[in-house]
Protein backbone atom coordinates (compact mmCIF):
# COMPACT_ATOMS: atom_id res chain seq x y z
CA UNK A 1 0.00 0.00 0.00
CA UNK A 2 1.25 3.44 -0.84
CA UNK A 3 1.05 5.95 1.72
CA UNK A 4 -0.08 9.58 1.63
CA UNK A 5 3.80 10.91 1.62
CA UNK A 6 5.27 8.40 -1.31
CA UNK A 7 2.62 9.11 -3.41
CA UNK A 8 2.70 12.74 -3.31
CA UNK A 9 6.39 12.37 -3.51
CA UNK A 10 6.36 10.34 -6.36
CA UNK A 11 3.89 12.75 -8.25
CA UNK A 12 6.59 16.01 -7.67
CA UNK A 13 9.03 14.06 -9.41
CA UNK A 14 8.10 15.18 -13.03
CA UNK A 15 8.06 18.51 -11.70
CA UNK A 16 11.12 18.40 -10.50
CA UNK A 17 12.84 16.77 -13.45
CA UNK A 18 11.16 20.03 -15.45
CA UNK A 19 12.87 22.39 -13.24
CA UNK A 20 15.66 24.95 -14.76
CA UNK A 21 17.73 27.65 -13.03
CA UNK A 22 18.95 30.76 -14.72
CA UNK A 23 21.84 32.15 -14.24
CA UNK A 24 24.03 34.92 -16.37
CA UNK A 25 27.12 34.24 -17.74
CA UNK A 26 29.90 36.42 -19.92
CA UNK A 27 32.39 35.40 -21.87
CA UNK A 28 35.07 38.08 -22.49
CA UNK A 29 38.14 38.12 -24.50
CA UNK A 30 41.12 40.48 -24.78
CA UNK A 31 41.83 42.33 -27.92
CA UNK A 32 44.76 44.06 -28.51
CA UNK A 33 45.56 46.51 -31.00
CA UNK A 34 48.68 47.79 -32.70
CA UNK A 35 47.99 49.05 -36.20
CA UNK A 36 48.18 52.03 -38.05
CA UNK A 37 45.13 54.23 -39.36
CA UNK A 38 42.70 52.53 -41.45
CA UNK A 39 40.88 49.31 -41.18
CA UNK A 40 42.33 45.85 -39.33
CA UNK A 41 41.15 42.57 -38.15
CA UNK A 42 41.55 40.19 -35.79
CA UNK A 43 40.37 36.72 -34.88
CA UNK A 44 39.79 35.68 -31.51
CA UNK A 45 38.86 32.06 -30.46
CA UNK A 46 36.54 31.47 -27.53
CA UNK A 47 36.69 28.48 -25.76
CA UNK A 48 33.52 28.08 -23.82
CA UNK A 49 35.43 25.33 -21.78
CA UNK A 50 36.91 28.35 -20.08
CA UNK A 51 34.23 29.72 -18.92
CA UNK A 52 33.46 28.38 -15.24
CA UNK A 53 29.58 28.49 -15.01
CA UNK A 54 29.32 26.98 -18.67
CA UNK A 55 31.78 24.36 -18.13
CA UNK A 56 30.69 23.36 -14.89
CA UNK A 57 26.80 22.99 -16.34
CA UNK A 58 27.56 22.11 -20.40
CA UNK A 59 25.73 18.97 -20.55
CA UNK A 60 22.54 20.38 -18.52
CA UNK A 61 22.36 23.63 -20.69
CA UNK A 62 18.69 23.97 -22.35
CA UNK A 63 18.56 27.55 -23.00
CA UNK A 64 21.27 30.63 -24.23
CA UNK A 65 20.01 33.89 -24.67
CA UNK A 66 22.91 36.86 -25.66
CA UNK A 67 21.36 40.29 -24.17
CA UNK A 68 24.62 42.14 -25.52
CA UNK A 69 27.32 43.01 -26.24
CA UNK A 70 30.40 45.31 -24.60
CA UNK A 71 33.25 46.66 -25.28
CA UNK A 72 35.61 48.48 -23.51
CA UNK A 73 38.77 49.98 -23.39
CA UNK A 74 41.13 48.93 -21.07
CA UNK A 75 44.33 50.58 -21.83
CA UNK A 76 46.12 53.24 -24.31
CA UNK A 77 49.67 52.63 -24.46
CA UNK A 78 52.19 55.48 -25.08
CA UNK A 79 52.33 56.69 -29.01
CA UNK A 80 48.43 55.94 -29.33
CA UNK A 81 47.49 58.48 -31.46
CA UNK A 82 43.64 57.16 -32.86
CA UNK A 83 40.77 58.96 -30.92
CA UNK A 84 37.89 56.81 -32.04
CA UNK A 85 37.80 53.28 -32.94
CA UNK A 86 34.54 51.11 -34.92
CA UNK A 87 34.21 47.72 -34.62
CA UNK A 88 31.81 44.78 -36.20
CA UNK A 89 31.94 41.90 -34.83
CA UNK A 90 30.84 38.59 -36.36
CA UNK A 91 30.96 35.21 -34.97
CA UNK A 92 31.66 31.89 -36.98
CA UNK A 93 30.49 28.51 -35.54
CA UNK A 94 32.74 25.85 -35.09
CA UNK A 95 33.72 23.54 -38.79
CA UNK A 96 31.99 26.91 -40.93
CA UNK A 97 33.82 27.82 -44.05
CA UNK A 98 36.58 30.27 -43.59
CA UNK A 99 35.05 31.74 -46.59
CA UNK A 100 32.66 33.80 -43.94
CA UNK A 101 29.34 32.21 -45.90
CA UNK A 102 28.14 31.07 -42.60
CA UNK A 103 29.03 33.77 -40.47
CA UNK A 104 26.47 35.81 -37.89
CA UNK A 105 26.89 39.46 -37.53
CA UNK A 106 27.09 39.31 -33.73
CA UNK A 107 26.59 43.72 -33.43
CA UNK A 108 29.01 46.67 -34.50
CA UNK A 109 30.14 49.69 -31.94
CA UNK A 110 30.32 53.33 -33.64
CA UNK A 111 33.05 55.80 -32.73
CA UNK A 112 33.86 54.86 -29.58
CA UNK A 113 36.54 57.57 -27.98
CA UNK A 114 40.14 55.69 -27.37
CA UNK A 115 40.03 56.76 -23.96
CA UNK A 116 40.79 54.09 -21.07
CA UNK A 117 37.22 53.30 -19.66
CA UNK A 118 35.48 53.87 -22.22
CA UNK A 119 32.44 51.47 -22.81
CA UNK A 120 29.78 50.87 -25.11
CA UNK A 121 26.73 48.04 -24.84
CA UNK A 122 25.17 47.37 -27.91
CA UNK A 123 22.47 45.33 -27.76
CA UNK A 124 23.46 41.33 -29.64
CA UNK A 125 22.04 40.35 -32.49
CA UNK A 126 19.72 37.16 -31.21
CA UNK A 127 20.59 34.49 -34.42
CA UNK A 128 23.88 34.56 -32.41
CA UNK A 129 22.36 32.94 -29.47
CA UNK A 130 21.72 29.37 -31.26
CA UNK A 131 25.64 29.40 -32.34
CA UNK A 132 26.51 29.89 -28.95
CA UNK A 133 23.60 27.13 -27.19
CA UNK A 134 25.37 24.53 -29.83
CA UNK A 135 28.85 25.69 -28.57
CA UNK A 136 28.34 25.66 -25.06
CA UNK A 137 25.97 22.54 -24.71
CA UNK A 138 29.56 20.68 -26.50
CA UNK A 139 31.80 22.87 -25.38
CA UNK A 140 33.37 23.69 -28.75
CA UNK A 141 35.26 26.76 -29.41
CA UNK A 142 34.11 29.43 -31.90
CA UNK A 143 35.49 32.30 -33.50
CA UNK A 144 34.80 36.16 -33.63
CA UNK A 145 35.79 38.11 -36.47
CA UNK A 146 36.39 41.64 -35.55
CA UNK A 147 37.01 44.02 -38.21
CA UNK A 148 37.07 47.67 -37.30
CA UNK A 149 38.89 51.36 -38.26
CA UNK A 150 40.88 53.79 -36.69
CA UNK A 151 41.53 57.69 -37.47
CA UNK A 152 45.31 56.70 -36.34
CA UNK A 153 47.67 55.28 -34.97
CA UNK A 154 46.66 52.53 -32.52
CA UNK A 155 48.56 51.06 -29.22
CA UNK A 156 45.45 49.63 -26.95
CA UNK A 157 43.82 47.41 -25.19
CA UNK A 158 40.25 46.56 -25.82
CA UNK A 159 37.57 43.89 -23.61
CA UNK A 160 35.12 42.11 -25.97
CA UNK A 161 31.97 40.83 -23.72
CA UNK A 162 28.98 38.61 -24.56
CA UNK A 163 26.63 39.37 -21.62
CA UNK A 164 23.29 37.01 -21.69
CA UNK A 165 21.95 34.32 -19.28
CA UNK A 166 21.95 30.22 -19.97
CA UNK A 167 19.27 27.92 -18.03
CA UNK A 168 20.02 24.45 -16.98
CA UNK A 169 17.96 21.63 -15.65
CA UNK A 170 18.31 20.32 -12.31
CA UNK A 171 18.40 17.03 -13.47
Amino acid sequence: MITRRLAAALAALPLLAACAVSIDWCMDKALDIQAPAGGFEQVLAIDPAEYGPIAEHSGNIQDVSLGDLRVTVNEVRPGHQATAVSLWLRVRPAGAPEDGSQDLVAGQVRDLPFVAGSTATIPADPAVSGVLLSAVRDLTPFTVLVTGTIDGAADASLQVQFVGSLSYGLF
